[in-house]
């Protein structure tokens, strides 16, 4: 999956698409591990909220890549792109906990 986001990033909406095809009419539960959005324990309380504030970090930088106008843009993307390298391994902790990753509202 990595590979599909985060190596192929231009273009992987379109590989997106095409995963979206490939499930058509398949029920979640037959495709997907992770199914809980509650922590069990502190640890996954911890983990739940450090990978929601990674996501908002995230979102906070690419809208910075986006300004045409800005200077700083280069440096917005290199740091959206190391924090989603980041989130990348925060998920794969939380979906071994059986856990949702969480996308709050930014």
């Amino acid at each position: 999956m990595r590979d599909l986001l985060v190596d192929n990033a231009p273009k992987h909406v379109d590989d997106l698409a095409g995963l979206q095809t490939a499930l058509d009419g398949v029920a979640p539960a037959d495709f997907l591990r992770a199914t809980r959005r509650t922590a069990n324990d502190g640890f996954e309380e911890c983990m739940l909220e450090m990978n929601g504030r990674i996501y908002g970090v995230i979102v906070r930088a690419l809208r910075g890549t986006f300004n045409p106008d800005s200077e700083t843009a280069p440096a917005f993307s290199d740091v959206a792109t190391t924090l989603m390298t980041a989130m990348d391994d925060s998920n794969h902790l939380l979906v071994q906990r059986a856990l949702l990753p969480p996308f709050p509202p930014v």
